[in-house]
């Protein structure tokens, strides 16, 4: 009944929006965005171009007649709003909830309420179309969009996330012959410049190099300070007309890559003594705190055209990543401002090598059209984890005493894993009037292996299965689709449970309904209805730190979504998320009914920038304003206490000085604050000794120059 109640209240929607877009179409033309070169005009739109489905379908045509729910960040988004980290790139989308750990060395995100190390269903992130499986955070600077594709994605990429997947498209050559230099300041002590260098070499081949070099204090001072080298090569080679190859690397060095934020609730949800904990209380000790990692890629994209209606794609890559963690963390609360700690390394090693190989055929007639894929992928990673855990002296977080002596902590664990996934899939995209069908099916064939040599055991399992997604879509004349569809999805799970045995496969299905309401090229409303069920989650235990699997998990949710540029001078991103996720099943009897950490019932957000016209007396300037809900979470997977909803408030203010200077043409200066007012807040919490502050006021000043 609930699920009904919320389609019949989203389905006035996109009448009422089609009224006032309509109205705005017809009266005015858009202003033209002076865009220097034409690498992506698309990079400064708030939607993006129709073609762009490789993500949602893998094929090109129209995110209309995807019978599935996305979302776009655009490089005009990320632009605007200067987000430091992957998580903040994703602050105005729906259904995304990425902020859940303040400052973090991981990208740690959820989609519809899935994901993560603690609330099952496994990252999201990919990269180029791949998986990442490292999920050590990535530099902002070197993407150029974010697809989100919501809902299970198994049947196109195997193993994933049901929730949805995060795909990070980063800049590659195109031959646009079009530069950049950015140099930026802000709070935190932060130093930063980036580079970006695109040339077309001759009518055969083009080269690009983005690199960029940062540092800056997060907000617990110096000793949590973040330094990186980040440097993306790519060179294209085009030998004829229907063949392009682009070749691709990556290498990020980070000799300080900040802290991992723990806290305990007292004292952050819960005053001591009508105190607080300060937000730059650094919980560790600078004589005993190293975090650093390494990220290096190589791979490839290759697209040969055979005809007009064949194609061959294929996208590979090897990755090697290694994450060095040596702190003292945040065990559990003394009484008082009193903190036991632990003293903690780890040792993290990923090594994952994946192909991905695809036709694409279109035939069929004007009655009927079939655009037909076929594929076949390999994964193979590899993950290797030394662990230590020690005594630690304790902290009293308002007395702070640093430069203690810490003991050698002893070796806690030694665990390698394994996964190797082959997956054959097809899938038929129809087009027979106003009517869009999809069905495709995937069978996949996994192997997974886990050695723990500190408890001296091992185990491996091989899993086949079959997944699959069928949707419709009908075609309004007025551009307005309405679609159904119904996916099921498979993450096979390395590592070892908490019991010593094997851990089962991730299976999930969804049912879901929407609408997709696009009035104008440079406009997109969506909303969408759905009911997503998980059996074998994996999550991890946050006092254990080790993996345990929850039964059945029911997720039901609706999502409102609108991106666009509504009138010549605004731009507006809207989005508001409504969840409800239970545990249906447990080896715990006392979980069931209850609602994992960290999920909000309600998320809502709203970005608005204003760009004044060519004949106005401030013309080259734009000033941007958003707001940021979260609702209240609870605070344990227990349900034993709450975390209050937040409210954040962000700012922009850009001038491009070439509108009144012509010599200074290609130039620009711009301020983001987020968090202007300072809050201090508590993002989540995973129990009393798992809390995590949101970012406070972070401001940066950037001066940039194209050419």
């Amino acid at each position: 009944m609930k699920t009904s109640r919320l389609i019949f209240r989203l389905a006035p929607l996109p009448a009422l929006f089609a009224a006032a877009f309509a109205s705005a179409a017809e009266q005015t033309e858009l202003e033209t965005i002076n865009v220097y070169g034409t690498r992506n005009a698309a990079r400064y739109e708030y939607v993006t171009d129709s073609a762009q489905t490789r993500t949602a379908a893998k094929t090109d045509g129209s995110l209309m007649d995807v019978p599935q729910s996305s979302s776009t960040v655009t490089r005009r988004h990320l632009d605007e709003r200067e987000p430091q980290d992957i998580a903040e790139t994703l602050a105005y989308t729906s259904g995304v909830s990425g902020g859940y750990r303040g400052e973090n060395t991981h990208i740690e995100m959820s989609v519809r309420g899935i994901g993560g190390k603690s609330n099952g269903g496994g990252q999201p992130t990919f990269w180029d179309g791949l998986r990442y499986g490292a999920s050590l955070e990535i530099n902002p600077y070197i993407i150029d969009r974010i697809d989100i594709l919501k809902g299970p994605a198994s049947m196109l990429y195997g193993q994933s996330n049901p929730g949805g997947i995060v795909n990070l498209i980063t800049k590659q050559a195109t031959g646009s012959n079009e530069s950049e230099i950015v140099l930026k300041t802000g709070s935190g002590n932060r130093a930063e410049i980036g580079l970006d260098i695109d040339k077309e070499w001759n009518e055969q081949l083009a080269y690009r190099l983005v690199g960029n070099a940062k540092q800056v204090d997060w907000q617990a001072g110096k000793q949590t300070r973040q330094r990186s080298l980040t440097l993306a090569p790519s060179l294209m080679w085009r030998p004829t007309e229907r063949t392009k190859l682009v070749l691709k690397g990556l290498y990020e060095r980070q000799p300080e890559a900040g802290d991992r934020n723990f806290l305990i609730s007292d004292g952050t949800l819960f005053p001591v003594d009508g105190q607080r904990i300060p937000l730059d209380f650094f919980s560790g000790d600078p004589n005993y705190h190293d975090l650093n990692n390494t990220k290096n890629q190589i791979g490839y994209e290759l697209e040969h055209k055979f005809n007009d209606n064949l194609s061959l794609q294929q996208n590979l890559r090897y990755g090697a990543y290694n994450n060095y963690l040596k702190s003292l963390v945040v065990w559990n609360p003394l009484g008082g401002s009193n903190i036991r700690r632990m003293a903690r390394i780890f040792d993290e090693n990923w090594h994952e090598f994946q192909a991905d190989t695809r036709l694409v055929w279109k035939t069929g007639s004007d009655a009927l059209r079939h655009t037909v894929l076929f594929g076949a992928d390999y994964q193979d990673s590899r993950s290797a984890l030394k662990s230590y855990l020690g005594d630690a002296p304790p902290i009293d977080w308002r007395n702070p005493v640093y430069g203690v002596a810490v003991d050698t902590p002893a070796l806690s664990g030694d665990e390698k894993s394994r996964i190797r996934q082959t997956g054959l899939y097809l899938q038929d995209q129809l087009e027979w009037g106003n009517w869009r069908f999809l069905l495709g099916g995937r069978y996949d064939m996994a192997d997974t292996s886990q050695e723990d040599m500190f408890r001296a055991t091992s185990n491996s399992n091989s899993d086949n299965k079959f997944t699959w997604r069928a949707g419709a879509v009908y075609r309004f004349s007025d551009g307005l689709s309405a679609y159904a569809n119904y996916a099921t999805s498979f993450l096979p799970e390395a590592g070892i449970a908490a019991d010593g045995g094997s851990l089962k496969p991730t299976t999930a299905n969804q049912a879901e309904v929407g609408v997709k309401y696009q009035p104008t090229p440079r406009v997109l409303l969506t909303g969408a209805l759905f009911n997503i069920n998980q059996s074998n989650l994996s999550v991890y235990d946050p006092v254990s730190w080790q993996k345990t699997q929850v039964g059945k998990v029911r997720t039901r949710g609706a999502e409102i979504e609108v991106q666009g540029d509504i009138t010549p001078q605004w731009g507006v991103s809207g989005s508001y998320t409504y969840l409800d996720k239970k545990v249906r099943e447990d080896s715990n009897p006392a979980l069931v009914g209850t609602t994992q950490w960290g999920v909000p019932k309600h998320t809502a957000s709203l970005w608005l920038d204003y760009r004044f016209g060519s004949q106005s007396p401030l013309k080259g300037l734009s000033i941007g304003t958003g707001l940021r809900y979260t609702g209240k979470t609870w605070g344990d997977n227990a349900n034993t206490f709450r975390v209050p909803a937040y409210t954040v408030w962000d700012m922009k203010l850009a001038y491009k000085p070439g509108t009144a200077i012509p010599a200074l043409k290609g130039t620009q200066l711009q301020l983001n604050v987020q968090n202007l007012a300072g809050k201090q807040y508590v993002a989540s919490c995973a129990n009393h000794a798992s809390c995590f502050y949101g970012k406070g006021r972070v401001w940066t000043l950037s001066g940039s120059y194209r050419w």
